[in-house]
């Protein structure tokens, strides 16, 4: 999986990847976005990325210039942060050689060289603002950041950022997490422009940033370091998408053999999730994740005892490509378990499927298997048996919707293991089929060679649901009740040889019972009054 994560700090105030910036938990609108999410500093901001080069050659050339289209206080530090942002680079061969240590940071030399670590970020943010008659100054505390998982307790200061006075009241700011990432693997900055961390709410900096004077947390009631060292492990994004957390504040969380917690995702985000056992990653037998109304339950189980890492990873469903990390808990399984969950592929989750009746991975059943998975509109599933890799004959499963629901039977004809694999695909034509959920099941006895009836492309076009009789074999002689529901059709009958046998009608649903015969069965409709054409729906075999 790709690491994701924002530029933050480490040692003596540098830079730190991953870290989590938190919130509000009640998800309230960051200070730089009007209600339509449309940034209200675009003229600012367009100006500013727009500096011509000559103006960069002292920051006495360079402020006025910024801050001459700035209408407020605000619009000031806003185009004091954008430049800040946009033309420095993290100095990760500093941080990473340790060379940064005990070097006084001369604004002069960090503009020539557009290169810093955050106590850089943050002296040129002072100067600046002076220079358009703000007030700033540096805030040194400790800040979760790169190289930092949940549930780590550490009190080494490590960060540097800044408040500045806008129309006599104190805001925070953090330049160096603004201006990008981190790549973990390669260890280069990447550039990355970030709104939040300009004149961030104070409630949802505490979640990451945590200042040596406690004043500086501009909070009514300020949290203590052990409070922030508790708390759950939150990016950004968290806030950003509108996530909220509905169980779990924890950064640290003790079970025993299941995990279930929630949150709530609305409607324009998404989530995925990841697990790891220290740091191999888990596959989806043990873990995954509903949503309904707004809410995401995640579920989890653990195989052994240990230390487990639990990732949740959000994007705006019609913005973003990528996912980026929103949250990471750090569980301590006291025992493990055996249980497993079904096998859940990306496009589960995608295409908003639930699992209706079997949650569990492994199915003890006999011969036979009876079960039910919720399917929204707009999404058709299939399904395929498989032994020993290989699919075994499509009529030993047999689909059909019933509301909101699709019922799945499926015959095993001899004990054993098997895989029951589901596909998905969109209701339109010509789209593919897609790898969507997957069971084991374990048949304990087998089932013969019974089959179920032969379905005619017709029969799924028209949203059918068979009652009765579900089995492909029907004993002759004996009379036989045949149930189905066909919408728009004007006539059903069942067919044994020359015979017709129309069943009664009532609504949509047509029964009658039929004397079988040996030989082949058919269920027909017509849907077309004007026309005496007959649809082949369903067939069966008379023995």
């Amino acid at each position: 999986m790709k690491a994701l994560g924002f530029l933050h700090l480490l040692p003596a105030g540098l830079l730190l990847f991953n870290t989590p910036v938190f919130a509000n938990l009640s998800g309230s609108e960051p200070a730089d976005t009007r209600p339509d999410g449309v940034s209200q500093y675009v003229h600012i901001d367009r100006h500013v990325l727009n500096t011509p080069r000559q103006q960069t050659r002292s920051i006495k050339h360079l402020v006025p210039y910024l801050i001459k289209p700035a209408r407020s206080e605000r619009e000031k530090a806003r185009a004091i942060y954008r430049w800040i942002t946009e033309n420095i680079a993290y100095d990760t061969k500093s941080y990473f050689s340790g060379r940064y240590r005990n070097r006084a940071v001369k604004t002069a030399h960090v503009l020539k060289r557009r290169r810093g670590v955050c106590d850089a970020y943050s002296r040129l943010f002072i100067d600046m603002a002076a220079i358009a008659g703000l007030k700033a100054v540096k805030i040194s505390g400790y800040a979760k950041g790169f190289g930092y998982q949940a549930g780590d307790a550490d009190s080494n200061e490590n960060h540097a950022w800044n408040a500045v006075r806008i129309d006599g009241e104190w805001y925070l700011v953090d330049a160096t997490w603004g201006a990008g990432t981190i790549d973990r693997k390669s260890k280069r900055f990447k550039k990355r422009f970030r709104e939040f961390y300009f004149l961030s709410e104070p409630q949802q900096f505490i979640f990451s940033h945590y200042p040596k004077e406690q004043r500086w947390q501009l909070l009514e009631r300020p949290k203590s370091f052990t409070d922030f060292n508790r708390t759950v492990y939150l990016n950004s994004e968290f806030f950003e998408h509108g996530l909220r957390l509905d169980s779990h504040n924890e950064a640290v969380i003790r079970t025993n053999e299941q995990l279930n917690l929630s949150l709530y995702v609305p409607e324009q985000s998404e989530i995925t999730a990841y697990l790891y056992l220290t740091d191999t990653p888990l596959d989806r037998h043990q873990f995954y994740w509903t949503q309904a109304r707004g809410k995401t339950a995640i579920s989890a189980v653990f195989p052994q005892e240990g230390e487990y890492r639990l990732q949740v990873f959000t994007k705006d469903r019609k913005l973003d490509s990528s996912f980026t990390r929103a949250l990471e808990y750090k569980i301590v399984a006291q025992r493990g378990s055996q249980k497993t969950f079904p096998m859940f592929h990306d496009a589960y989750f995608d295409s908003g499927i639930q699992v209706d009746s079997h949650p569990e991975g492994v199915i003890y059943t006999n011969g036979r298997l009876e079960m039910s998975l919720k399917v929204p509109p707009g999404i058709k599933i299939s399904a395929q048996l498989q032994q020993d890799r290989q699919v075994l004959s499509r009529d030993q499963v047999f689909l059909q919707r019933e509301g909101d629901r699709y019922r799945i039977y499926s015959l095993f004809p001899q004990a054993g293991e098997y895989v029951l694999h589901f596909f998905s695909q969109a209701a339109q034509n010509n789209s593919p089929k897609i790898s969507t959920l997957e069971y084991t099941v374990v048949a304990q006895t087998g089932d013969g060679r019974v089959r179920f009836p032969t379905r005619y492309k017709k029969y799924t076009e028209q949203d059918v649901f068979l009652y009765s009789p579900i089995d492909n074999q029907l004993a002759s002689g004996q009379p036989e009740l045949f149930k189905i529901r066909v919408p728009e059709a004007v006539e059903v009958a069942v067919t044994i040889g020359d015979q017709w046998y129309f069943l009664e009608q009532a609504g949509n649903v047509f029964s009658g019972y039929v004397p079988i015969g040996e030989g082949e069965i058919a269920i027909v409709a017509r849907f077309d009054k004007s026309k005496a054409k007959y649809s082949s729906l369903l067939k069966y075999k008379g023995i």
